[in-house]
């Protein structure tokens, strides 16, 4: 499940993850998805904002060894749903979606940062956010990438669909034998959700 980070994976200096660069750079690099977060597409107005009620489907459960008592990391882990496996059902939460000529952040009740960057005039989002991690016996770098699209229902109404994906890299604290017994490794772990829903709330 977690893959041990070895020197292929992330150089630790000084405490911190440094670079975590790969070569060449995968979709869940840090400096990639940083990019997309400062991209504007080019739609324009506000219309899809909103609250969605959507459906999540874990596809992947990748970083389930992580200890998050001290700090929420991961999404199958995060937010209200406790630790869930890749065959947990269908969960339903909310998304608030606030859209801005050309640009779309998605805050959920997920305890991972919120994703952000270009919305296209074709309801189609590549977006995302990158957060250092610092906390206690936790350093690297938690990496958040949604792709999906917003799409028009009838006159007024929008559906949003797509994926979000996390990568979790550096050295954190893991869940020890005993489960309250903890241990601090390197890891390079990933972990992904479906979703899909429809707006309830007009922004």
């Amino acid at each position: 499940m977690i893959k041990r980070a070895g020197t292929a994976a992330c150089l630790i200096v000084g405490g911190l993850a440094a670079g975590c660069a790969e070569d060449p750079a995968g979709p869940l690099d840090p400096d990639v998805v940083s990019a997309l977060a400062s991209e504007v597409g080019d739609a324009r107005g506000v219309a899809p904002s909103g609250v969605y009620a959507v459906e999540l489907t874990p596809q992947d459960c990748g970083c389930t060894d992580v200890n998050t008592a001290l700090l929420g990391l991961t999404l199958c882990q995060g937010g209200p749903f406790g630790a869930l496996g890749a065959d947990a059902p269908t969960l339903q939460t909310t998304f608030d979606v606030v859209v801005s000529d050309g640009i779309v952040d998605i805050a959920s009740e997920f305890a991972t940062s919120n994703p952000v960057g270009a919305l296209d005039s074709d309801g189609v989002f590549d977006i995302g956010a990158v957060i250092r991690l610092t906390s206690f016996a936790t350093t690297g770098f938690q990496v958040t990438r949604a792709e999906g699209s917003i799409d028009p229902v009838g006159e007024s109404d929008y559906d949003i669909e797509g994926t979000i994906t996390l990568r979790l890299i550096g050295r954190v604290e893991l869940e020890g034998l005993e489960e309250f017994i903890t241990e601090v490794d390197d890891i390079d772990c990933t972990e992904s959700m479906r979703f899909s829903g429809s707006r309830y709330i007009v922004r």
